[in-house]
């Protein structure tokens, strides 16, 4: 393996860290509200920043494990969030 290969594996490494980043903020401020509006809002921002910006503009490379990456971590703290009334 080559340096190239390993900073391009880096890369796509970082880009979904950056990813999973931005989506524990959008949730983090949308759960001041409610924890639901929280995951709504990083799945919005998630769906938009990929389909639209990167898909339809070009402004981007679209990938369908970006949006995962922003909404995993979203999920699980609404998981967390709403576990004492489902159990």
């Amino acid at each position: 393996m080559n340096l190239k290969n390993l900073l391009d594996k880096m890369f796509i490494r970082a880009d979904l860290a950056n990813h999973a980043v931005w989506g524990i903020a959008l949730y983090w401020a949308g759960s001041w509200i409610d924890p639901v509006v929280g995951f709504l809002l990083a799945a919005f921002f998630a769906v938009f920043k990929d389909v639209v910006v990167d898909k339809k503009m070009g402004h981007g490379q679209f990938d369908p494990w970006d949006i995962f990456a922003t909404v995993i971590l979203p999920f699980l703290f609404l998981a967390q969030e709403l576990s004492p009334w489902i159990l």
